[in-house]
């Protein structure tokens, strides 16, 4: 046995044990090829890694086809059947439509779309996905860069199983603990796989992780290649140098959304079996600004695991953390608060008075049920004395 430290933190380790690295559990003799069709998700549960919506244009192309878009007030005029008439009219605020039309190769095609009205116009992102059936599990791509096309490999998007969260679109894909080659065409309507011979690395990112949560989703990618971590106590993935993208948790009524942060590459070499340790202690990392005796402490608040990555977007969001200034010299506190504003509408920065000549230090502290207490201390500052 042998371990592994972050180079960053020196705070994780990463228990990698020999395997066998060579070839996947499961061969087929002969390429496998199965047919997707299009399934609308008016309802979008979907956990997309960097997940894009993109500005509403005059037209959006799917298909070959141009659907235009037209502005009425607030509301849009959307031309769903490609005839050159709008036949759609839009709430105000939010909406689910579906484009539908034949390809250059006059095949029918649906393709639907979220639409949101947001401070700097409508904006748009996929709401259907390419679905179907491999070897008995569920397979449903994501159009995730918006082009029409559904074979955009580390761009695109791919849930495998019945779970809610993908990965980029992978050229090897892990089905049922085995590891397959995966191709698929232009349109999303047919997919191929075959057997995957090549050395491999496994990855358990639940065993270690600390916090009272559960991980939805853990995508790592190395080129166009991507993984769902949290799909499997221990996943099976080719060998290589793999960077973390995004991830998801949920603890009770509690979610958060994970970053890369101050993560670093994860090395996974032929026959390791890495078992990454992460999640708490949580620390805070933030910044202030002084101006006469006017300590300002603003809202943007950095949380990060023991192995960098970030945690962000806690929900729900309801009390901000708790701003303390201390006299250096004593450790009286001189004072304490909170930011301002709430929730949905976003925090305002703390401003307190120190009073002249004091040294002082500025901490924050936090609580959330996945991670208990939360401490920080300002991002690259020491305490400062104040002018006279």
């Amino acid at each position: 046995m042998r371990t592994m430290t972050s180079p960053r933190l020196g705070l994780a380790l990463l228990t990698v044990l020999a395997l066998a690295g060579r070839g996947a559990g499961a061969q087929v003799d002969a390429p496998h090829q199965v047919q997707l069709s299009p399934k609308p998700l008016e309802k979008w549960d979907l956990i997309v890694p960097l997940e894009a919506w993109h500005p509403v244009g005059d037209t959006i192309d799917v298909g070959g086809i141009a659907f235009t878009f037209g502005a009425e007030g607030r509301r849009l005029l959307i031309d769903t059947d490609a005839d050159g008439k709008p036949n759609v009219r839009t709430g105000s605020s939010r909406e689910f439509v579906t484009l539908r039309g034949k390809d250059e190769s006059g095949t029918r095609f649906a393709y639907s779309l979220r639409l949101r009205n947001t401070p700097t116009g409508w904006a748009w992102a996929p709401g259907s996905v390419m679905s179907g059936r491999l070897s008995g599990r569920q397979v449903r791509l994501i159009d995730r860069n918006g082009n029409g096309r559904y074979d955009d490999f580390g761009q695109d998007a791919i849930v495998i199983g019945a779970g809610t969260a993908a990965s980029f679109l992978s050229r090897v894909i892990n089905l049922g603990g085995d590891l397959f080659n995966f191709d698929v065409s232009a349109d999303g309507r047919r997919v191929t796989i075959d057997g995957f011979e090549g050395e491999t690395a496994s990855i358990d990112v639940h065993d270690r992780f600390r916090g009272k949560a559960n991980l939805i989703a853990a995508v790592f990618a190395d080129g166009e290649l991507s993984f769902n971590a949290a799909d499997a106590r221990r996943m099976l993935v080719p060998a290589g140098e793999y960077k973390f993208i995004s991830g998801f948790a949920r603890g009770g009524a509690e979610t958060v959304h994970i970053g890369t942060g101050q993560m670093t590459t994860l090395e996974l070499p032929a026959g390791a079996d890495v078992k990454l340790e992460w999640g708490g202690p949580v620390r805070a990392e933030f910044d202030y600004t002084v101006h006469g005796n006017q300590l300002t402490v603003r809202p943007n608040v950095n949380f990060y695991g023991s192995f960098g990555e970030e945690y962000y977007t806690f929900q729900p969001n309801a009390r901000s953390p708790k701003v303390i200034v201390k006299d250096k010299a004593t450790g009286r506190v001189v004072q304490s608060g909170r930011f301002g504003g709430c929730c949905g509408g976003g925090f305002s920065a703390f401003k307190g008075k120190v009073p002249p000549g004091m040294e002082f230090e500025v901490t924050i502290e936090h609580n959330r049920s996945m991670f208990g207490d939360i401490r920080g201390v300002a991002r690259g500052r020491r305490p400062e004395p104040i002018d006279r």
